[in-house]
This record gives structure tokens, sequence and C-alpha cells, in this order.
């Protein structure tokens, strides 16, 4: 999940124009997005670290708000648009219009290039989201929000994401007479309605998988994609619609499918499985698609990812996804995986981060206990930085809702530690009220007390 209080979200849109024609339902998606992102049931962001930019009146207020809160941010960077998309400007390259955008005129709409270069401006962010809806909203995947050397480095697990609503030279549609455009209207759909026999979590690719899905049936414009570094497996929202009904694998995988017939080329995904050229994350993706693609294929993909984990250069992280991928693929490699995944866990030697993948790994195949387990040795392991083993406890909930009280246990534990600094012991206190409201009171007592101690120190 997002964290609510280090994330940024911009959400910028322009729905009455001096030049343009009118688009009288982005006012509705402007509203509605804003609290569909800060509502705690689904994505659950504080209201504080969310910024609405209704109707902007130039270009610098827009680049100056992607700037600030790349600045800011040290989790998930989420920048939000909804609008005219223009191709006339900026030597056919995509134009967010604004309302006083003249056409002719580049400078009085934003460039797409600029809210990139803001969005890779935010060096201790390792995930960022575009979402674009907009006309020709395509042509933003023309570039990629991850090719730096330098930002690959710092993010091993988490990625780049940009989802459009229309394809390079379509146009997004606004259905006159509806609350909301047609994009935003089905993905506040999935956010406030959630997705029937789903995951409780909804990651990134399985929210455009739906979203694909639901337009496909109402023949309207299609959704684009474009993830890099495994963006695509961020998780954004829980989802309202969980069940826990025997069919929801099936119907998971069934969204995936669909969505991913319509969405690639199997020849460009394989040469992109096989190309040395590219990121493990990102072959080990292109793997999964073409086994979505079609299930005749997994010899061939599985071989593939075997190849992968026998490389000396691949990351701890790629490792797991590989074996969990070869899992996904062929359910008759789920025990192989199960003891490859426990042995990771164990190896006191590896990565937090990659043991704790192992362990949400682990549950991602039903090895429930062994998951359990394995966070669990995390918690006990004083090798490991404390402040560290706060996150694991927080992501060890995700998986485990029963061991919120365990949870709770180690962060007060943390929180009276003298191995964190008095500002690092507020971050887990109001951690702690995040996760089990009921510990707020006590938590903002002793919040209270830190902050006189720290006052009447200085």
């Amino acid at each position: 999940m997002l964290d609510p209080n280090n994330s940024r979200l911009i959400i910028a849109g322009s729905h009455t124009y001096t030049n343009l024609d009118d688009l009288p339902s982005v006012r509705n998606n402007i509203s509605r997005l804003a609290a569909a992102f800060t509502n705690p049931l689904t994505v659950g962001l504080n209201p504080d670290v969310c910024r609405v930019l209704e109707q902007p009146k130039d270009p610098q207020e827009i680049l100056d708000a992607v700037y600030d809160a790349a600045a800011e941010c040290t989790d998930t960077l989420i920048f939000y648009y909804a609008g005219h998309g223009l191709t006339s400007l900026s030597e056919g390259g995509l134009s967010l219009a604004l309302p006083t955008t003249v056409a002719p005129r580049p400078h009085t709409a934003v460039r797409f290039d600029d809210v990139r270069l803001g969005m890779l401006s935010a060096r201790k962010a390792p995930r960022k989201i575009v979402i674009l809806d907009c006309c020709f909203s395509g042509r933003a995947m023309v570039g990629s929000m991850g090719d730096s050397s330098e930002l690959a480095a710092k993010s091993e697990i988490e990625g780049t994401y940009i989802l459009a609503a229309a394809a390079e030279t379509k146009t997004a549609l606004a259905p006159m007479g509806e609350e909301c455009t047609a994009f935003t209207g089905e993905m506040l759909h999935i956010l406030e309605s959630g997705i029937p026999n789903g995951p409780k979590l909804l990651t990134i690719d399985l929210i455009y998988a739906s979203l694909h899905a639901r337009l496909t049936s109402k023949s309207r414009p299609l959704p684009q994609q474009r993830n890099r570094n495994e963006g695509a497996k961020i998780v954004l929202a829980r989802n309202a619609g969980y069940s826990t009904g025997a069919d929801r694998e099936g119907r998971i995988i069934g969204y995936m499918t669909s969505a991913v017939k319509a969405d690639i080329e199997p020849h460009v995904v394989r040469v992109e499985m096989n190309s040395s050229a590219l990121s493990y994350a990102k072959r080990i993706r292109s793997a999964q698609l073409l086994a979505y693609y079609d299930s005749g294929l997994k010899v061939e993909v599985c071989a593939a990812l075997e190849g992968f984990l026998k490389s000396s250069d691949i990351r701890g992280m790629e490792r797991v996804s590989a074996i969990l991928a070869i899992a996904t693929v062929d359910a008759s490699r789920t025990d192989w995986a199960q003891e490859t995944l426990i042995s990771i866990t164990d190896d006191s030697g590896a990565l937090p981060y990659t043991r704790e993948k192992a362990c949400a790994a682990l549950h991602s195949i039903g090895a429930e206990w062994h998951s359990l387990q394995g966070y669990k040795s995390i918690l006990a392991d004083k090798s490991i930085e404390l402040d560290r083993r706060v996150s694991t406890a927080e992501h060890m909930v995700e998986c485990h809702p029963k061991e919120t009280v365990t949870a709770v246990q180690f962060m007060w534990f943390a929180s009276r530690s003298a191995d964190l600094n008095p500002r690092e012991r507020i971050d887990v206190l109001r951690k702690l009220c995040e996760l089990h409201p009921v510990s707020i009171s006590a938590a903002s007592e002793e919040i209270d007390r830190i902050n006189q101690t720290l006052q009447s120190e200085s």
C-alpha cells in the first residue's frame, strides 16, 4: 500500500476553457478522485499530501506543484491530469491544455516532457505513477519514466507506471450527460466499488486489466499502460469488492488474460523477454505477459525464467520475482518455489527487502505459515536496523491481518527504543496510529511527550 504520509498526489484538471470546448465532467473527475484517494477504506492518503489544481492558471502552477511534491516525496509520487490533450504543440508531443490555452501557442499549455522531468527529479521516491485522462495521452509513452540507470539502481523492487486514457493516435471520450469522463468514471468505479471476488489489495496492473475489460464491454476507447521496474505491481488500493470465494483466482487470471490479449504483440514481448539489454524485472514481466497471452507457451516461459535464476548478476528481489513467476505460470512447480523461497527468508545474509519479498511471495502461493514465520524471523533479527523492521511489521499485517497485535507490540517496543532518535520514534508512533486506531490516544500522548522534550532541549 501507499504510505499515507510520505506519498504525494497531484490532481490537475481543466474543465472550462476560453478557446477550446468545455469538458464539464472533468470537474466531477477532480472532486471524486480526490475523495477516493483520501478515503481510508480505499487508497487512504492523508489529505495533507494531496494537492488539487482545478483550473490551473498557467504551466508554472502545475510544474511548481510537481517539483515541490517530488522534493518532499519518499514513497509514491502520483500525477493525474484530466482535460484536453493536444498534439499540435511541442512538435507533435503531448501537451496538457489549461483554461486559457491557445492551440497555436505552445507556451499557453504544459508540455508533458516538462512534467516527466519534474517526476524524475523525485530521487527519494521509489515509485512514480502518471495517470492521464485526455485525448492522445498515449503520446506520453514516447520516452520513459525510468530510463536513467541511476534511477533504476535506486528502485530495485518498485518502479514507474504510466496509465493513459487513449492510444497515441486516438481520442479519449467524455460522454455527454455522464457525471465523469469514460476513463476516470470507470477507474472511480473500481476504486470505490472494487473488483468482485478479486484479491484484498489491488495492484496497478489488476486495476488496468479491470479498466480495460469494463471499457471494452462498453465499446469505448481503450486505455494504454507502460511500466518500468515492476511499476505495474504497485499496490494502489484496498479492494472494496474483496471476498474469499473459491473462484477468486480464476477471475483474477480471467481479467489479466483478456486485457493482455487485447494489449500486446506477442513477438515483441518475446523479444523483450530474451533481451539481455533490459533489466531482469522487465524481462520477468514480459515472460508473465507471454504466459498470460498463451498458456501453451509456459514451457518456453519457464525455461527463460530458470535461465534468469542461473545468472550471476540477477539481484535478490528479481530472483524472488522470477521464482514466483515460475510458480504462477506452472502450478506444478509450487512446491519447488515454496522450498526455494523459504531458504531465502531464512538467509540472514540476504537483504531485508529481499527476505520481505520472499515472505510476500510465500503468501501469494498459499504458504501462509511459512510466510508468517519469515516475517517474524526478520522482526527478531537484531542485525537489521530497527526502523527497517518497523516497516517489516507493517508489511506483515498486509499479508497477515490477524497478526496486527504482534505488529502493534513491536511498534510500541520500537517507539521506546534508544536505537531510534526522537523524530524516528514519532514516525513509528504515527505508523502505529494508522495501523491500529485504538492506539491513537496513547500514541498521541507519547508524541506530545517527545515533542515537549525536544522543545525543552532546544
